[in-house]
């Protein structure tokens, strides 16, 4: 894939595909913006070479159509963070695209979220050329989606010229780095919730690991696989044999697998986080190696006590800005 950062990009129409699966409060507040932070220097790029911007993102995990789970609260954000543009919500394209047809200068369109289409999933062909149809260029700044076979990941760079925006393309060197680097053994933080999207991740993170630190509802499946009682705990019953054939093959590359052996449950004994003493083992591990690879949340943050083993994690990795903003919001709640 190309790069925006070395591309001329201008007076194009640019379909920018980011990750705004932010965390929202009761009233449907964002808790925090930083994904919406962390792809401002691409978007501020693009519209600086006037270019109109079609944004589109997922949120949350909808089947179809819930309005809790809108992107408005981001599109309100975009407002305040772009005075000079006008960020427009386009509630359902596939019956409506007149707002997208007649984009002005100053607007940035929004997608409602894309999952409200199970065609974006199911990577529908026609659905795909629809989308490709808005634009003359597709710049990719999801990096935590990338992974997915999904119509607007896979499906539109078949379409249209496709770049890599800025925090993709950070995302990767980094990861290059990492994978490039020598000397001390390396540890993987694998968290989130499904094995399915990970399975090839877990593959290659288990021929370049020493150690994967697993946690999340992405663990439950693991526990699940070695007969560990899950009561209402999320976890993926189809995918347990592939749970027990990635631990066989951690095994037979000597990568030690570590799977959560303490968590925090809920009233109904359901699965919720890891618990401190699995935290504590991790710690050791985390303190002695380098680099150090992450992917996916270990915690839900519904409690307190989940925003303390919440708080007890961000104070092991290195500071950066998403750390910083990440542990603010589990002080508040912990406290």
């Amino acid at each position: 894939m190309q790069l925006l950062a070395t591309s001329n990009i201008s007076n194009k129409k640019v379909i920018l595909r980011v990750d705004f699966n932010v965390p929202l409060d009761a009233s449907g507040s964002i808790e925090n913006e930083a994904r919406i932070i962390a792809v401002k220097p691409t978007l501020e790029h693009l519209l600086a070479h006037e270019n109109k911007v079609i944004i589109i993102s997922y949120l949350g995990r909808p089947k179809k159509y819930d309005k809790t789970l809108s992107l408005a609260p981001v599109v309100r954000r975009l407002n305040d963070m772009f005075p000079n543009y006008k960020a427009v919500l386009v509630n359902n394209f596939l019956e409506d695209d007149s707002l997208i047809a007649t984009q002005k200068e100053n607007e940035i369109i929004v997608l409602e979220n894309i999952r409200f289409h199970p065609e974006e999933q199911n990577n529908d062909e026609e659905y795909i050329k629809k989308i490709a149809s808005y634009a003359d260029v597709f710049v990719n700044d999801a990096f935590s989606m990338s992974h997915r076979n999904e119509a607007t990941i896979t499906g539109l760079p078949k379409y249209l010229n496709a770049y890599a925006g800025f925090l993709l393309e950070k995302e990767v060197t980094m990861l290059q780095k990492a994978l490039g680097t020598k000397g001390a053994p390396r540890v993987t933080i694998l968290g989130g919730a499904k094995v399915s999207t990970k399975i090839h991740l877990i593959e290659k993170f288990i021929e370049t690991s020493d150690y994967i630190l697993l946690g999340g509802a992405l663990a439950n499946t693991f526990l699940a696989a070695q007969d560990y009682a899950m009561g209402g705990s999320l976890y993926e019953k189809d995918f347990l044999n592939v749970a027990r054939d990635l631990v066989k093959a951690a095994q037979d590359r000597t990568c030690a697998l570590l799977i959560p052996f303490d968590m925090v449950k809920n009233s109904e004994a359901s699965i919720m986080d890891i618990g401190s003493e699995t935290l504590k083992s991790y710690e050791k591990i985390i303190a002695m190696l380098t680099p150090l690879f992450g992917m996916g949340p270990w915690v839900t943050m519904k409690t307190r006590a989940t925003a303390r083993v919440l708080m007890e994690y961000l104070m092991l990795l290195p500071p950066t800005l998403l750390h910083f903003q990440l542990l603010a919001a589990a002080i508040r709640l912990a406290f």
